[in-house]
C-alpha cells in the first residue's frame, strides 16, 4: 500500500491502462521538463536508452536491443505483480478495518498503531499467494481469477531470481519461459500477461474500491 499508506508522501497514481491524448497538447510545464531530463539520464544510466542504439558499438546493438527488451519487460511484470498485491492488501484491510469512502485513502488509519502494526507485521510478511486466499476465504474469487493470479505470481518468480529464466526447472525444454505459449520477453508474450493481468486487476479493484466507473 505503498501509493496510498503515507501521509508524508504525495500520492503516486498508476494508469491502469495505455491511453491516448487527442487534440491539442499543451507544452511542458519547467518541473515536466526537469522529470523528462532526468529520465532520460536515468535511461542512459540503466542503459535501457534504445533510442540512442546508433551510438553503440555496430557488434553490440543487437545484444543491447534484446538486454533492453528484457529489462522493460521485467519491469512491467514487476510493476504489474505489485498493484495486484497491492489490491489484495486493501480488500483484507477493509475487511479488519473500515472501509475509506470512495475518493478517500488510509491516511487517518495510518495514524493508529493497530494499523501499523497490522500492515507492518502481517501484510509486510505475507506474500500473494497467501493474500489471495485470505480474500477467498472473506469472499471467494472466480476460479479464472485465481488461476491468472497463480500465472502471474509464477511469471514474476521466475524472472525476479533468475537472470536466465528459459534455465529454471520446467522450461528448459522449450528453451523459453512461456507464457501462455508465447516467450514472455517478446511482444507477444507480455500482451497476454497483459491481457491475464486486466481482467484479474479489474475484478480485484472493483472488490478493493467499488464498481468501475467508465
Amino acid at each position: 500500500m505503498e501509493a496510498i499508506r503515507s501521509s508524508e508522501k504525495k500520492e503516486i497514481e498508476i494508469s491502469p491502462r495505455p491511453f491516448v491524448f487527442s487534440g491539442y497538447v499543451m507544452a511542458l510545464t519547467a518541473k515536466q521538463r526537469a522529470l523528462q531530463r532526468e529520465m532520460d539520464e536515468i535511461a542512459s544510466l540503466t542503459r535501457i536508452d534504445y533510442w540512442n542504439i546508433e551510438t553503440y558499438q555496430q557488434a553490440d546493438r543487437t545484444s543491447f536491443l534484446l538486454a533492453i527488451r528484457n529489462q522493460m519487460i521485467r519491469g512491467e511484470i514487476i510493476m504489474r505483480y505489485t498493484l495486484l498485491d497491492e489490491y489484495l492488501t486493501d480488500i483484507i484491510c477493509n475487511y479488519y478495518f473500515r472501509k475509506p469512502k470512495r475518493g478517500q485513502s488510509y491516511r487517518q488509519l495510518w495514524r493508529t498503531k493497530k494499523f501499523q502494526i497490522f500492515n507492518h507485521q502481517m501484510m509486510d510478511e505475507t506474500f500473494l499467494i497467501p493474500k489471495m486466499r485470505i480474500v477467498h476465504a472473506i469472499s471467494p474469487i472466480p476460479k479464472d481469477v485465481r488461476v491468472i493470479i497463480e500465472r502471474i505470481n509464477s511469471v514474476r518468480n521466475d524472472i525476479a531470481h533468475s537472470l536466465f529464466p528459459e534455465n529454471r526447472k520446467g522450461h528448459r525444454i522449450q528453451k523459453a519461459r512461456l507464457y501462455q505459449g508465447a516467450d514472455i520477453f517478446t511482444k507477444a508474450g507480455l500482451e497476454k500477461f497483459l491481457e491475464d493481468y486486466f481482467k484479474a486487476a479489474d475484478y480485484l479493484q472493483e472488490r478493493a474500491f467499488g464498481a468501475l466507473r467508465n
